[in-house]
């Protein structure tokens, strides 16, 4: 074990994280709120990139407070100076309540670098004060306006992120108004609330070695996930029953040490009975989103890969 692995654990545990998350709800959203404050919409002021504010409107929303109403959300379009033919849509965790920190940014910045491709990084409504159903049909307006400018569109997420693609996938599948499929789909420790008794006891198990997330957190988000509309299909909410048929090509990433790698087995399950030819990497030790970082040399063999994966054909 590297000692730069030794640090980045110990300043994950001091960041609060595992804490917050296993808070009581009402507390819980007190806490995450403060921090949302700090994390509101941008566009980096650097020359690297051609940044745009991409501006999606989705309408008859369910959300707490604009309920059959409809808003505008902000997409950052972190693109090249000559125009490739990829883009990736890169949708971040954050467990569906947080908003992305500036490093979030930097971490697409550094993407759009690694890959030549476009990449567009949408701050999709939260379920604080909307529902699952408006996070995936912002994500969908998203995703059709990258179709209509690219040739070839790869989905990169993790976390909720990774979640929130799952969903996409199913959701393009049960559209009227259907979209293709990406080319390539890359999940880093995609969430999931669970689904089964196995399921939860086995992320309790896990607990104890997770670094930064809660077991808790995965009982406390799921009634935030409907905010009690009953049209909200299960599927939406717990990935069971959704239509994965006609997936591209998937990569999955998991460390053994996080609460969420209790999800791996179903989504391997639901992928292969779907037809889906997909990949399921369980890293040994490995925290949360593992692969999203370089921080550590542990992480780099399958963060490059994740790159590779975008960049090439």
């Amino acid at each position: 074990m590297s000692i730069q692995f030794i640090i980045t654990k110990l300043l994950v545990r001091l960041s609060g994280s595992k804490r917050i998350t296993g808070l009581p709800k009402d507390k819980m959203l007190k806490q995450i709120r403060r921090r949302n404050k700090l994390n509101r919409f941008y566009i980096p002021k650097d020359g690297t990139f051609i940044y745009r504010d991409v501006k999606v409107r989705v309408e008859d929303l369910d959300g707490v407070s604009e309920g059959g109403q409809s808003a505008d959300f902000h997409c950052l379009a972190i693109c090249h100076r000559e125009k490739p033919k990829r883009a990736v849509l890169c949708v971040y965790g954050g467990g569906l309540l947080l908003s992305p920190p500036r490093m979030f940014v930097g971490f697409a910045k550094k993407m759009a670098a690694n890959t030549g491709a476009d990449v567009w990084f949408p701050y999709y409504p939260l379920c604080d004060e909307y529902t699952i159903r408006d996070s995936v049909r912002m994500l969908y307006e998203v995703y059709a306006a990258m179709c209509r400018e690219y040739e070839d569109v790869r989905w990169y997420g993790y976390s909720s992120g990774g979640a929130l693609l799952l969903l996409l996938g199913a959701y393009l599948n049960d559209n009227s108004k259907p979209l293709p499929m990406p080319e390539k789909l890359v999940l880093i420790s995609p969430g999931g609330i669970p689904s089964t008794e196995e399921e939860w006891e086995q992320m309790q198990s896990l607990n104890s070695k997770d670094v930064m997330l809660s077991a808790q957190y995965m009982k406390t988000i799921q009634p935030l996930l409907s905010h009690g509309n009953a049209t909200i299909p299960q599927w939406m909410q717990s990935c069971e029953g959704a239509d994965f048929s006609g997936f591209p090509e998937t990569w999955i990433y998991y460390g053994t040490s996080e609460v969420l790698s209790a999800k791996a087995a179903a989504y391997d399950e639901m992928l292969t009975k779907a037809g889906v030819r997909h990949h399921l990497k369980m890293a040994k030790d490995m925290p949360h989103c593992y692969c999203t970082t370089v921080f550590f040399p542990e992480a780099r063999e399958d963060y490059e890969e994740t790159m590779r994966i975008l960049r090439e054909d």
